[in-house]
């Protein structure tokens, strides 16, 4: 199958077609992850696809943000929240736009027959991937000169010494709202400066660290001006121009070589700052960095939230909470060993990959450096439900992962039942016990992702074959 992929990349006229069925993707890929059906056809996804107006990029809340940060008083700050207002209305009437483009151009593809990339419509179908590019890169630079405007408004109103304030403010935000979105490798999304903050240090011990926090920031931060520049390169890339495609997968890999720096300096200063905390809070910097880098796998489950609750009841015995106490704690350990083993997995996973990356593996580079790349388009609250190395597995993976996932959930289901057994009557009416469903909606979200992209890749076999045979009969000889 990769072969075949990698043959339809190398034949102009399928590489078009090729584009356009991406591009196309791209667009489904946020609805299909929401849906709830048990059947996955992407002729009929695409035919019935609704394109939202994306909501505005700078949220209300950057008002307060700038007004903390560079001391406003109260006319300034209602000032801005006024500039802002005016943003949302520029940005609204924008994104309208926009999706009205996009919703003409999907007509357009319906009235062709819909989704099907064989017969007499490829050729088209590939110049409507294409307008679709050339709307959505259009549409980011309007989007960003939006925002930029925004903010040139907002430091012409500022005094002075306000303005000194300003490029921490910038660069503080930018690790706010774009350190996390489309991180792939584990630990690269991980902000450490939150992770610190949430360890409540007395003040002491954060003047202590402050200087290594700052270090952090700035290095940090110039990481992350080069992914966003790696990124708009990839973007802008000319996908008629033959020559252009020629640095493509140079252009991937040097976007994936930042966001590998940006994991590894996260890396770096979780252990510097840990080692710089006396005390628990040391430990606690260390478990919450680990668990950060895999988030999806150690978010609390049904079974955390139940028991504490319960734990909260007033009227508990000595002798129900012993027993709930003492449920809990083998519950813990054995989810523990679950989401450890999840996370091994996922590690090893994470290993191959990359090194099918460094090794300049055409379809890796291709799949993982355009998410790396267009990722960075994304609303920053807007995530994937799932690991995007999830979408890489293979069928023996995806087993032992299901399988894992499956065991963790009988866990979680045990010592939900046990504790209801502990409760009076009276209690259990006041804590009802919380659903489970055997299939999370993060992996409901998985199994449509990669149902889509079985289908697309087998287009592309059928896409290469076609290709094959314009070659065949051009040239007879062969």
């Amino acid at each position: 199958m990769w072969q075949a992929a990698k043959n339809v990349l190398r034949h102009s006229s399928m590489r078009l077609a090729l584009i356009g069925a991406v591009s196309l993707c791209t667009l489904a890929v946020p609805h299909a992850a929401l849906a709830q059906d048990e059947e996955f056809d992407l002729n009929e996804r695409m035919n019935t696809l609704e394109i939202p107006v994306e909501p505005p990029l700078i949220k209300a809340q950057v008002v307060n943000e700038i007004a903390k940060a560079l001391g406003l008083d109260q006319s300034q700050t209602e000032l801005i929240a006024a500039l802002h207002q005016g943003y949302v209305v520029q940005f609204t009437d924008a994104a309208t736009a926009h999706r009205d483009r996009l919703k003409a151009l999907m007509d357009e593809m319906q009235e062709l027959g819909g989704f099907n990339m064989g017969g007499d419509n490829m050729q088209d179908m590939a110049r409507i991937g294409m307008d679709m590019q050339t709307a959505q890169r259009e549409w980011m630079e309007r989007r960003q000169q939006v925002g930029q405007d925004f903010f040139e408004n907002v430091k012409a109103m500022l005094s002075p010494e306000q303005l000194t304030g300003w490029a921490r403010f910038e660069r503080d935000r930018r690790r706010r709202t774009l350190l996390h979105v489309g991180a792939f490798f584990a630990g690269e999304g991980v902000d450490v400066i939150e992770l610190v903050d949430d360890l409540d240090l007395e003040p002491e011990q954060r003047s202590g660290i402050d200087p290594l926090l700052d270090s952090y920031a700035i290095e940090l931060d110039g990481l992350l001006q080069q992914r966003l520049r790696a990124a708009e390169e990839v973007r802008n890339i000319d996908y008629m121009d033959a020559g252009a495609q020629q640095t493509m997968f140079e252009k991937f890999e040097r976007i994936l070589s930042v966001r590998r720096q940006i994991r590894d300096v996260n890396r770096k200063h979780a252990q510097v700052i840990s080692t710089s905390i006396p005390g628990p809070a040391s430990d606690r910097l260390t478990r919450a960095f680990r668990e950060a880098c895999y988030p999806r796998i150690y978010a609390p489950t049904q079974a955390d939230a139940y028991i504490a609750q319960v734990l909260g009841f007033e009227d508990l015995s000595d002798d129900q909470r012993r027993g709930i106490e003492g449920i809990a704690a083998i519950y813990r350990d054995e989810v523990a060993t679950a989401n450890n083993a999840l996370a091994r997995l996922m590690g090893e996973q994470e290993d191959s990959i990359d090194k099918a990356l460094k090794q300049s593996d055409i379809m890796m580079l291709a799949m993982v450096g355009g998410m790396a790349a267009f990722a960075d388009e994304a609303v920053a609250e807007e995530q994937m439900p799932f690991d995007a190395k999830d979408l890489l597995m293979d069928e023996q993976q995806q087993q032992k992962q299901d399988d894992l996932y499956r065991q963790k959930r009988v866990y979680i289901v045990a010592a939900i039942d046990q504790i209801a057994a502990v409760l009076g009557p009276a209690q259990q009416d006041r804590a009802p016990m919380p659903d489970v469903p055997e299939e999370t909606e993060q992996q409901k979200a998985l199994r449509q992702i990669r149902s889509m992209m079985r289908q697309t890749m087998e287009m592309s076999e059928d896409m290469a074959r076609q290709a094959e045979q314009e070659r065949n009969g051009s040239n007879p000889g062969r």
